[in-house]
């Protein structure tokens, strides 16, 4: 009954071991039992596996939130690592997030490159439609003359967070840490 509703809604791969407000968000919808809130919480908490994949998180990590804007105006983008034992399978993702309705995109790369960031952004803008500001870390793949050549023929301001204030780029940076501990959590328990 309820540690296999725990187990269903925060433990399969499905679930992701999304945190405790996540969690009950998703069971809220469906289920209730008394002090559903607190059982929970001491689940989430006490989940060995996500103990284990947020070792070393910083708790006084705090994000800032940006301006609100109109749905697809702003979006904000990061290159996700993966550890791939494989040379040719993919080694990162490209994430990206609207500011307005959090909307996110994951396409994966099988290098860490501008051409590849661009390609994939073309194909995303071409979809969804081009944004009035675009919002960056300065990594090499997003400060590039391909992506000033993309951003200047289709008039999208990008802007650059500076590298000590990867906080600008919060948005996208807790779906990077999202992601990150899932892999952690799934690699850890295909290891077992």
């Amino acid at each position: 009954a309820v540690p296999e509703l725990l187990r269903s809604f925060h433990d399969s791969d499905l679930a992701g071991h999304l945190g405790v407000e996540r969690t009950l968000e998703r069971l809220d919808q469906r289920y209730y039992w008394p002090q559903m809130r607190r059982t929970v919480e001491e689940y989430v908490k006490t989940c060995d596996a996500c103990q284990k994949a947020k070792l070393g998180r910083r708790a006084d990590a705090q994000l800032s939130p940006l301006p609100i804007v109109p749905v697809w105006q702003r979006i904000t983008m990061d290159t996700i690592h993966v550890k791939a034992d494989n040379p040719r399978e993919y080694t990162c993702a490209l994430a990206v997030r609207d500011a307005a309705s959090r909307f996110a995109i994951l396409r994966p790369l099988h290098r860490h490159s501008a051409e590849e960031v661009v390609d994939h952004l073309y194909n995303i803008i071409t979809t969804f439609g081009i944004p009035a500001q675009i919002l960056t870390d300065e990594g090499s793949e997003f400060r590039n003359s391909q992506m000033d050549d993309l951003t200047a023929r289709l008039k999208i301001q990008h802007t650059f967070a500076a590298t000590e204030a990867h906080r600008t780029v919060g948005l996208v940076e807790r779906l990077n840490e999202d992601i990150r501990t899932q892999f952690r959590v799934r690699a850890d328990n295909n290891n077992d």
